[in-house]
């Protein structure tokens, strides 16, 4: 019996990925479709970035092998596909998988399948915003750790949601003010939070 059927290459070679599905990373993408270079998560070094132009997050994508990495540089991966490939495996499964074939869609198990979003006009280069993260071990830099939905409910509480946070001066763990952009007049304060 001739081997030769049994090696048949495969249509589509695909480039695995993988997300922690805690990762909702479309939330930072804008949603002005008159800026169509950051309405869709994007790849750069590695790694998944989206950004509205006022803030950017970036999560790690597993599984990618350096010339895959070089190959899926600047592409943009569609909303849709990230919501519906966090759903597959339920609560079972930490992590999201989407394959990227060579015709540029984007498949999750189950057999779904989405086109990548357009190209042009190019995502955004990030490099530069990127290297002004701190890190909490830098001389100039401390680190705060605050639970977000307070925030939001201190934010509500004192009626403007353009707030300015004042830390103690060296001193992580003491009472953080809130104060509303606005002045109006109200304040908040955020109690110390105990870390790991």
């Amino acid at each position: 019996v001739s081997q030769s059927r049994y090696l048949t290459k495969p249509k589509n070679k695909m480039k695995n990925l993988k997300l922690l599905k805690a990762h909702k990373i479309e939330s930072a993408a804008s949603k002005d479709t008159n800026r169509p270079a950051i309405c869709s998560p994007f790849i750069r070094d590695g790694r998944l970035i989206a950004t509205d132009g006022r803030i950017l997050a970036s999560v790690p994508i597993e599984g990618l092998e350096p010339e895959q990495e070089a190959e899926l540089e600047g592409k943009k991966l569609p909303i849709e596909a990230l919501k519906a490939a966090r759903k597959v495996g339920g609560t079972r499964e930490e992590n999201s998988r989407l394959n990227i074939t060579e015709d540029n869609r984007c498949e999750i198990a189950g057999g779904a399948s989405f086109p990548l979003p357009e190209l042009l006009p190019e995502a955004p280069k990030v490099g530069y915003i990127i290297s002004a993260r701190k890190h909490p071990d830098e001389d100039d830099a401390f680190a705060v750790t605050l639970d977000v939905s307070l925030i939001a409910k201190l934010s509500e509480a004192i009626g403007d949601q353009n707030v300015t946070f004042i830390f103690t001066k060296n001193d992580p763990k003491s009472i953080v003010t809130m104060l509303p952009e606005n002045r109006n007049g109200a304040f908040g304060l955020i109690m110390p939070r105990r870390t790991n």
